[in-house]
């Protein structure tokens, strides 16, 4: 195989390609905080999506479409499971959300923190 500047081109690829998923790790937190929100939502219903023996979503379905709530490293939340218990259906929430909606990759907006509105 042909060398350039001492690397292969096999080389030159597994290089580049380890850089941009370093790179895509620590940009992560940085593009969630860039896409903070503040929405106001009713909750429809809630379902717990299983991805294996490990790895569970869980979803929130309201007026306003489809959330996860997840942890993440962005916004040093690892309480996922308590927050999803507390989110009752028919309830309304203002909610801090982050990320976007891209149903290809059955990715949604994460709630991250959610405070009931009381109805007056």
């Amino acid at each position: 195989m042909k060398k350039l500047k001492g690397f292969t081109l096999i080389e030159l690829i597994v290089v580049i390609c380890m850089v941009l998923v370093v790179g895509l790790i620590f940009a992560a937190p940085i593009i969630d905080r860039c896409t903070e929100d503040t929405v106001t939502i009713t909750v429809e219903d809630k379902g717990i999506k299983r991805k294996g023996d490990s790895e569970d979503k869980y979803l929130i379905y309201t007026d306003k479409g489809t959330f996860e709530i997840t942890d993440t490293v962005a916004y040093w939340r690892w309480d996922s499971s308590d927050l999803y218990g507390e989110i009752k259906v028919g309830h309304t929430y203002e909610c801090t959300v982050c990320g976007w909606r891209i149903p290809i990759l059955s990715s949604y907006k994460n709630i991250i923190e959610a405070t009931e509105v009381q109805e007056e």
